[in-house]
């Protein structure tokens, strides 16, 4: 008799901790580990990339830039956007990827104002997807890469690339000998 007590006691200990062990796995309707976030979705060459809308100031069409001399490969040159002169940056050279020939949109980044620009062959639309901010970084080193999504699409961290000391064309000096940092 003490036996099979014994023996249901374990069963149902066993079953009270393998229903505890489901609920407690199922993640509760209210509570959102992941968050919203809303991502541009563009194309560099043969890679496939999307930033945070936060980031975009806006995109416009541009024409082949203006080369900067002496200045690093990540550099493709400058544009003139709408009256608004804009430092353009070729990811491929920055990343280590594609460079992006020919292109044909500029995608203008910055917090109040716009920094820079980076040139897309195309820029493909606009999407809300969950993210998980504990996820590991794909390339921690750089800093400007934040994730790659399932699809191989390269999640840029804005953040990182407004940050980023090599998208900063250092000391310039002008005309006159006088020295200005510009971005």
């Amino acid at each position: 008799m003490i036996l099979r007590d014994e023996s249901e006691h374990r069963a149902r200990t066993r079953a009270v901790l393998e229903e505890r062990a489901r609920r407690l796995a199922v993640r509760p309707a209210d509570q959102v580990l992941d968050r919203q976030i809303e991502l541009l979705h563009f194309t560099v060459g043969s890679e496939r990339y999307a930033i945070e809308t936060r980031f975009v100031m806006r995109v416009a069409r541009i024409t082949a830039p203006t080369p900067i001399p002496e200045v690093s490969s990540c550099f493709a040159g400058v544009g003139n956007l709408q009256g608004e002169i804009v430092t353009l940056v070729d990811l491929g050279a920055l990343l280590g990827g594609a460079d992006c020939a020919n292109a044909g949109h500029a995608i203008l980044l910055g917090d109040q104002r716009v920094e820079f620009g980076i040139l897309a062959n195309e820029v493909e639309h606009v999407a809300t997807i969950a993210f998980d901010d504990s996820a590991d970084r794909s390339s921690p080193g750089t800093g400007c890469v934040l994730s790659v999504l399932p699809d191989a699409r390269i999640i840029l961290n804005g953040e990182g690339l407004l940050a980023d000391p090599r998208l900063v064309i250092d000391v310039l000096a002008t005309p006159n000998g006088s020295q200005e940092r510009e971005k």
